[in-house]
C-alpha cells in the first residue's frame, strides 16, 4: 500500500473521564487526507477536509503548548495544550497501527474555547524531515 503524502490526520474524542475513546479507524484509507501542508522551521500548518468538516491544526512539537485548530464550518476553535512524538518508545502504545508506516507521527491535544471540551488529534506525516 502506498502511503499517502503529504499525510494524514484523525482527530477522537475523550470522554468525561478524560480517556480517550477508542474511534480510530483501523484502515489507513478510513483517514482523513492532509489537503495541504505547510512547515516553517518546527511548526506544522495542516489542513484537512472531513465530510462535512474543514480543519485546520496548527501546532510545533519544540513548543507543545503553541498552536490552534478551526474546524470551519462550525466555528468550533481552541488551542494546543500538548504535543507528543508518538515515535518514542515511551508513547508507542499510544500510536494507533495505521500511522505505523509513517516516517513522523503525533498525538496533539486540544482544548476548544470557550467550552473547555478536549479532543485528540491523531497526526502521521509522509514528507522530508
Amino acid at each position: 500500500m502506498t502511503i499517502p503524502k503529504p499525510g494524514v490526520i484523525l482527530v477522537d474524542w475523550m470522554d468525561e473521564s478524560g480517556k480517550a475513546a477508542e474511534r480510530s479507524p483501523k484502515l489507513l484509507g478510513d483517514w482523513p487526507l492532509i489537503d495541504r501542508f505547510t512547515r516553517r522551521s518546527s511548526r506544522f500548518l495542516l489542513t484537512a477536509r472531513h465530510a462535512p468538516q474543514d480543519l485546520e491544526l496548527n501546532f510545533d512539537p519544540a513548543n507543545p503548548r503553541e498552536g490552534s485548530y478551526l474546524f470551519s464550518q462550525d466555528r468550533e476553535h481552541g488551542r494546543v495544550e500538548r504535543v507528543d512524538d508518538l515515535r518514542s518508545e515511551a508513547l508507542q502504545a499510544f500510536c494507533p497501527s495505521a500511522l505505523a508506516p509513517f516516517p513522523l507521527q503525533f498525538r496533539v491535544v486540544t482544548t476548544a474555547e470557550p467550552s473547555g471540551n478536549r479532543r485528540i488529534w491523531f497526526v502521521g506525516l509522509n514528507v522530508d524531515s
